[in-house]
């Protein structure tokens, strides 16, 4: 199960309410989320349940390969290609839950990734590749939305992708960012770290296009305790 992209992050303050932001902002590229074990490929939704066996991680270039041992499917490797500043806070011996979702449309799909230990979530990833893979319900105790940036497309072409605010809340806490930033968002004692991938959506007449009215991707990764 592979979606394709690289990672890059340019780190950037919170953006304030209010602000608008550069309308040449670029978004950053799709993250990578594949699967390599006794799996379904291009299952719509695939639930791994065990202990961590070992964590391998190039930080730098936010790449990661996760090793579970699934009590049915055995070892279960899952690799994420994801912003590098993007933490990963998992350790070998952990008890985790890892739940991919593979939603197709026409002409592309999306891909997410969500992990989960005793604590709550860990980890969430979507690559926004066709629509969003992740739904809502399993983005909990997070509500991702778009604001409109007031920002255009150059050509200011009715049904064009145009720059939007992503908007992540949890409880009273919320970031808001555009593609290409990072901000940190605090949840019950402790902090996650969002990262806006991609955030476009189109706005006029988009009738003549079967092509997504928003594009949103994002990862949320839970910083380890100092």
């Amino acid at each position: 199960m592979v979606c394709h992209a690289a990672a890059l992050l340019v780190l950037a303050a919170i953006a304030q309410a209010g602000d608008k932001p550069d309308d040449s902002a670029e978004p950053m590229p799709r993250p990578k989320i594949a699967l390599q074990g006794k799996v379904e490929e291009n299952a719509e939704h695939v639930h791994i349940a065990g202990k961590v066996l070992e964590v391998r991680s190039i930080q730098e270039e936010g790449r990661h390969e996760i090793d579970v041992e699934d009590v049915e499917k055995g070892k279960v490797t899952l690799t994420l290609d994801v912003p590098s500043t993007l933490p990963i806070d998992l350790a070998q011996g952990r008890e985790v839950e890892v739940d991919l979702w593979s939603r197709m449309g026409f002409g592309g799909c999306a891909r997410g990734a969500r992990i989960k230990d005793a604590d709550g979530v860990v980890l969430l990833v979507d690559d926004g590749g066709y629509g969003n893979a992740i739904h809502r319900e399993d983005l909990a105790p997070f509500e991702v939305s778009q604001e409109d940036a007031g920002c255009r497309n150059r050509a200011n072409q009715p049904g064009r992708l145009n720059n939007f605010w992503l908007l992540v809340r949890a409880g009273e806490a919320s970031v808001k960012l555009i593609h290409g930033q990072s901000g940190d968002l605090a949840w019950k004692e402790r902090t996650y770290r969002v990262v806006a991938i991609k955030s476009v959506a189109r706005v006029g007449d988009v009738r003549w296009t079967d092509a997504p009215y928003e594009e949103v991707s994002f990862a949320i990764g839970r910083v380890p305790k100092e």
